[in-house]
């Protein structure tokens, strides 16, 4: 039945929206303002922003070590081998999912985007 109706009201007030400009971390932002309303009540603020860019740079990390263990961990395959050519051609970007988030979450924590702010490549992360 495609006649489903859902009416759902937030009681919290809406928080304004953060500008991802041109990087491809919209999959950190979404993750990071679903927190934003319970850590602004728990504050007893009225806003907080959180840092992608601190988050984005554990994810590099991440994503620089587990190229080094594959690379490692592979060094026997021949170059032309199919996975090894795919996974060394484009080894490092700036997607993800929610789990991803999660995990970075737990493992580096959060901080306020005031500590960690925005540069001019974590706006443009497509160039890195």
């Amino acid at each position: 039945n495609a006649g489903h109706v859902f009416n759902i009201h937030c009681q919290r007030p809406l928080l304004p929206a953060q500008d991802q400009r041109n990087s491809g971390r919209c999959w950190m932002f979404a993750t990071l303002n679903l927190l934003r309303p319970n850590a602004c009540e728990t504050l007893g603020v009225d806003d907080v922003e959180f840092s992608e860019s601190y988050l984005f740079l554990f994810h590099l990390l991440e994503q620089a070590n587990l190229y080094l263990e594959r690379m490692m961990a592979w060094r026997e395959k021949p170059l032309d081998d199919r996975t090894l050519r795919m996974f060394a051609g484009d080894p490092m970007d700036d997607g993800g999912d929610w789990s991803m988030a999660v995990n970075l979450l737990h493992k580096y924590g959060i901080v306020p985007k005031s500590v960690f702010p925005e540069t001019y490549s974590s706006r443009n992360t497509e160039d890195l």
